[in-house]
């Protein structure tokens, strides 16, 4: 997971901000920047259907706008599109990224935003059953994530 990232090679590239997704059925380079925050990348091979998040907050706390800046909005958004774009549960598979504690020790990070971040997704996740095949979580430093929808493939690369 960790090298430099491909060329686009002719897909449509699409930049996630924060409280953004995509998921797509054409292919698709999709790119995101991480510090705290988490990226889910969903991937079901035999449909080739791929998708991506980026969320900064682990939970909606039932005020103001349900958004998609929230883990346990935009994890079930995320899964909900796939699907109607054809991807079916049992075939999805998942990569998380993220979560980095930018300005604690590594003593500290079980109490870190990015922390909570992390947990957030692997919870939503095992509770819908969907197995994380690849996570690059944690540390003290961003990280530049790069999705290819077609393949399922991700790359990360600190910033």
């Amino acid at each position: 997971m960790k090298c430099e990232h491909p060329a686009a090679e002719g897909r449509q590239v699409v930049f996630l901000l924060p409280g953004q997704m995509h998921v797509s059925i054409e292919p698709c380079q999709v790119v995101t920047i991480l510090g705290s925050c988490v990226s889910v990348c969903l991937w079901d091979a035999k449909r080739k259907v791929g998708g991506m998040n980026h969320f900064l907050l682990p939970h909606w706390r039932q005020s103001g706008n349900a958004s998609m800046r929230f883990a346990d909005v935009a994890v079930p958004a995320l899964l909900r599109r796939m699907m109607e774009l054809g991807a079916r549960r049992e075939f999805i598979t998942a990569k998380v990224f993220g979560g980095a504690a930018l300005h604690r020790d590594e003593r500290e990070y079980a109490s870190s935003l990015g922390a909570g971040n992390v947990a957030a997704a692997l919870n939503l996740l095992a509770i819908e059953s969907i197995p994380v095949v690849a996570q690059e979580t944690g540390g003290s430093t961003g990280r530049k994530i790069v999705f290819h929808s077609d393949e399922g493939a991700a790359w990360s690369k600190p910033v």
